[in-house]
């Protein structure tokens, strides 16, 4: 029996967190409007099939099975994936970040589970997204030399499930990558899982980030979150990176016995944040160095 209580374990690791305890919403995302218009209007076809179908006419309106967010780690993918389930009132199941290991083996069988918890969810007359984090891990590229039989079988799955040969018309599947490029094209064609890059923030939207991470906090009033921005923005940065910040600031302060984050204690984050960026360059830099030197190796036996 599968349980629907917040964050229970079902067999093979599909965790359910039941709509009523989601609480991200498109407004809890700053930036990405022209993403959040585009997923609006496909949860809306959703819920609403019905009336698109007056507007096809006599051409089948199918709503489109689910969508794969895509872009660089810490940019608010899994938020966007809650923030949908909340728009369709649905519960939102979750595939661990180990995805990999999780469906090695055994992804035939995950999708199995992903079925059977949306016929359980429909018996109770609710709509189901399931976000798949990491999902190249588990739909690759089916042509890769490197690919498993497991994967191909996976994917053949999955491809069965979306094409509608299985019908479960409240189930949404939601995937999340940092490698487009690694998943199997034929997931992605019209009708499947639409794409959506998931951009990194700009100049502007991380200073509304950097505002709205410290209204969340006890924060000094004199705390100035342009002149934040400019002290530490960098074109890539992401919303993970405030967080950090703030987070590293707030156990500053309070080892230091103050109420509240002042602005030494965020210039104390900052100082810290850009030493580990430092050296974790070095140590990236290290890295090339040892793969060109074993390339060069390499080549001089040729």
């Amino acid at each position: 029996m599968m349980e629907q209580q917040t964050g229970s374990l079902i067999p093979n690791n599909l965790q359910i967190v039941n709509k009523e305890n989601i609480t991200d919403t498109f407004d809890s995302i700053i930036g990405l409007n022209d993403v959040k218009q585009d997923i609006r209007e496909l949860i809306d076809q959703i819920k609403d099939p019905n009336k698109y179908q007056k507007l096809f006419k006599n051409k089948k309106f199918t709503p489109i099975p689910g969508f794969v967010l895509y872009g660089e780690p810490g940019t608010a993918k899994t938020t966007f994936a809650r923030a949908t389930a909340k728009m369709l009132n649905a519960d939102f199941a979750i595939l661990p970040s180990s995805v990999n290991g999780v469906f090695r083996g055994t992804g035939s069988l995950q999708v199995n589970t992903i079925k059977q918890q949306a016929k359980e969810s429909a018996k109770n007359g609710k709509h189901l997204v399931v976000f798949i984090d990491e999902i190249d891990s588990a739909i690759g590229k089916s042509n890769d030399m490197f690919t498993s039989t497991d994967n191909n079988a996976t994917t053949n799955s999955f491809k069965a499930l979306i094409d509608g040969f299985i019908k479960i018309p409240n189930l949404t599947i939601i995937g999340a990558t940092n490698h487009l490029e690694k998943i199997d094209p034929a997931m992605l064609r019209p009708g499947r899982l639409s794409p959506y890059h998931i951009a990194t923030p700009t100049k502007e939207d991380y200073t509304e980030i950097i505002a709205s991470t410290a209204a969340q906090m006890t924060v000094d009033s004199e705390i100035n979150p342009s002149a934040i921005t400019n002290e530490t923005y960098q074109p890539g940065d992401t919303g993970a990176k405030v967080n950090t910040l703030f987070e590293m600031a707030a156990r500053i302060a309070g080892f230091n016995d103050k109420a509240q984050i002042d602005q030494d204690s965020i210039n104390a984050a900052m100082k810290r944040m850009t030493t580990q960026e430092v050296h974790q360059n070095k140590k990236q830099a290290g890295s090339s160095d040892i793969l060109e030197t074993l390339a060069q190796m390499i080549a001089a036996r040729r």
